[in-house]
């Protein structure tokens, strides 16, 4: 069998195996619906593509270039006219696609993209899969009679699971799930993907498997995405491309040994890797650091932040086609660059606007003409007010309804002076062998020909943009929203990294001099980080009680007939509950049961009158008056009473609900559901 046959056949096995594995995770009707949701909102790219045989990463960048058009339209439709039903969001990826067959230049991604036949392609996508699917496998099992839900996935994933129904409800803006009265002021645009998911099966694909599914589809693109930029940077080593990208989403920093050493490596390497969250973890500070350097890893993004994972995505698709785009001269794509930026920041606030920055700078290094300054600046001016329509931004800073832990007043108690001089130490010990490879890679070209050192921008620029904001998080940040933006921060520097390393190991010094030296440096780099990718691969598939969000059987059973019985614009009032980093166990209504709630504690500023009269719906000792009164000021169809989170009041509050006149439309053993008169805001 020749070689492009054979390569081919293992393509076909690899989409395959991406089926399976999503059939297993979100099961075959959230696979199927994600797939064609996929390929729907992607025609416009797949018309650009016009080759007999392109490979996988050119479907990849051509479905994602076809993604975010298609997104960016249908958030502009959606806002005008206020709604965004699922024909209309069809009809705009069919005309998008038609006038896309209608004004290409033939050839202009394939030409400018092209890969040869190599399986390293396909051995990037696996190792990315591997990673995020052995801890999704049984995310949320069932045990003890209850439901438990991983650490990972209770905390970002539960908000992601109520966003996604919410964008489901075609409603633009979107409101909060979490406050019905509010607008929803957080990124919500990748939520698009998996409420397509939901509506085209007709709602019977729940918020949590079209997610899965989601994740998945994106995780492979990504491992495509990033080797097929690699190759562009490596000038056509696929090897080196493979491996540079492969030593970045396994990150190799050196956090996993420093739980290890913490535990004892021989006694309880077991125990340390199923109990200990090492993002929490610095190695330095066995040498009397104070300060944490925040950084997370790509294996983290694709596990339980997709809606970066999906910026991210934009970002190596653009800098695929910058870096085969050539002189400003013979640029065919850069329209479709400028259309690739203008719905990051929607998709994620601080990675997309980090990442947009960055777009525009290489692009003006590049080509510093007025007419390229002219178009690049409008276009990021554009992404950023957006921001304001969508509701993502308000001109009332009040109104802004951010997770609540981000609010917390955590001091930094290090000084400047120490943190700072911290920062080069920590930056290599939770970046691993990537960073000095990465560096020296763009140190590599500095003294290369002139053709070569325009290879230097795209790392060099990503590279320079991430440091400088870390810098500026340590100098002027402070408690979670410090951390928050560092841990953003670090999925754009491993990009750098990635593409500083790709032009390192395409370009390898001999071992000779002050090289050795390097290499030694390296080495033990490499082999102290090896415990990292295995550790938390081992913590995030393991179940521990003090992480663990249990939800009871009961309690399922009647959230799942909230999803299937009431409709969807029904507003609930449950038991106010604090999101899990804060010690709770959410809003399940929400997030479950698919139905927003009037006033949560992870909705983050609510009026203090309506979390008051939230309380007070919940306290037996109050009067039937100051009851009735916070159900006038809360505005709700249905109370959930649960005896999980109301205890011993539960009995009693259900006797009180229904002797004032409400009515159970649903009740088991440890769950009750009343219905109350009151109509819905009218905002709703």
């Amino acid at each position: 069998m020749k070689q492009g046959s054979f390569v081919r056949s293992a393509d076909w096995g690899f989409l395959a195996l991406l089926i399976l594995a999503s059939c297993v995770i979100a099961g075959v009707s959230a696979t199927l619906y994600a797939w064609l949701t996929w390929l729907l909102l992607a025609l416009p790219g797949l018309v650009l593509l016009h080759r007999s045989r392109p490979t996988l990463a050119q479907w990849a960048l051509a479905s994602l270039s076809g993604i975010a058009v298609t997104l960016l339209a249908s958030i502009l439709v959606g806002l005008i006219l206020g709604e965004l039903p699922l024909l209309l969001m069809a009809a705009i990826a069919a005309v998008l696609a038609l006038a896309a067959n209608w004004i290409r230049r033939r050839e202009a991604i394939c030409a400018e993209s092209a890969l040869p036949e190599t399986l390293w392609e396909l051995v990037v996508p696996l190792i990315a899969l591997s990673l995020a699917a052995l801890p999704l496998y049984q995310v949320g099992s069932e045990f003890a009679g209850a439901h438990h839900f991983h650490a990972f996935f209770n905390a970002d994933y539960f908000k992601h699971i109520a966003h996604s129904e919410e964008l489901a409800r075609g409603e633009f803006p979107p409101l909060n799930p979490f406050a019905a009265g509010q607008g929803l002021h957080y990124y919500w645009a990748f939520y698009l993907l998996p409420a397509t998911v939901i509506r085209l099966s007709g709602f019977d694909v729940s918020g949590v498997d079209a997610l899965l599914a989601v994740g998945l589809l994106q995780t492979g693109t990504l491992g495509l995405l990033a080797f097929g930029l690699c190759y562009r940077l490596s000038g056509g080593g696929a090897k080196s491309a493979a491996v540079a990208v492969i030593l970045t989403l396994l990150s190799l920093s050196w956090d996993g040994l420093a739980a290890l050493l913490d535990w004892g490596i021989a006694q309880q390497t077991g125990r340390a890797m199923a109990m200990i969250n090492q993002e929490k973890l610095e190695f330095t500070a066995f040498f009397g650091a104070d300060g944490h350097l925040a950084g997370s890893t790509w294996q983290r993004l694709c596990l339980y932040l997709p809606q970066h994972q999906l910026a991210l995505l934009l970002f190596f698709a653009w800098a695929w086609l910058f870096a085969a785009s050539g002189s400003e001269r013979s640029d065919t794509t850069r329209w479709l660059r400028v259309l690739l930026l203008l719905p990051m920041p929607l998709i994620s606030f601080l990675v997309g606007l980090l990442a947009a920055v960055t777009m525009v700078l290489c692009e003006l290094f590049r080509d510093p003409r007025f007419n390229s300054a002219l178009i690049w600046g409008a276009a990021l001016v554009l992404a950023l007010c957006l921001l304001v329509p969508a509701g993502i931004l308000s001109i009332t800073p009040s109104e802004h309804a951010l997770d609540p832990f981000l609010s917390r007043g955590d001091k930094v108690l290090v000084p400047l002076s120490e943190r700072i001089g911290w920062m080069l130490p920590q930056l290599v010990t939770t970046f691993g062998v990537t960073l000095p490879l990465g560096v020296a890679g763009i140190g590599l070209l500095l003294s290369a020909p002139r053709r070569e050192r325009s290879l230097i921008i795209l790392p060099g620029i990503t590279l320079s943009v991430a440091l400088l904001c870390y810098l500026v998080a340590e100098l002027l940040l402070e408690g979670r929203l410090r951390v928050e933006t560092e841990l953003k921060t670090s999925f754009l520097l491993l990009a750098g990294l990635m593409m500083g390393s790709t032009l390192f190991l395409s370009r390898l010094p001999p071992v000779i001099g002050v090289w050795r030296l390097f290499y030694v440096v390296c080495l033990m780099l490499l082999l102290g980080g090896v415990a990292s990718p295995v550790h938390d691969l081992v913590w995030h598939a393991s179940f521990q009680p003090a992480y663990d969000v249990a939800v009871p059987e009961a309690d399922m059973q009647a959230l799942r007939w909230i999803r299937k019985n009431t409709p969807v614009d029904t507003v609930f009032q449950q038991p106010l509950e604090a999101p899990f980093l804060l010690g709770g166990r959410d809003a399940w209504v929400a997030v479950i049961g698919a139905r927003r709630v009037a006033v949560t504690e992870r909705a983050g500023s609510i009026e203090e009158t309506l979390l008051s009269a939230a309380r007070d719906l919940f306290d037996p000792l109050v009067s039937r008056q100051t009851r009735a009164r916070a159900l006038q000021q809360l505005q709700v169809n249905y109370i959930y009473l649960s005896r999980s989170q109301l205890k011993e009041a539960f009995e009693q509050l259900t006797d009180l609900f229904t002797t004032e006149g409400g009515r159970v439309v649903y009740r088991n053993a440890d769950v009750v559901i009343i219905e109350h008169s009151h109509p819905v805001r009218g905002a709703l």
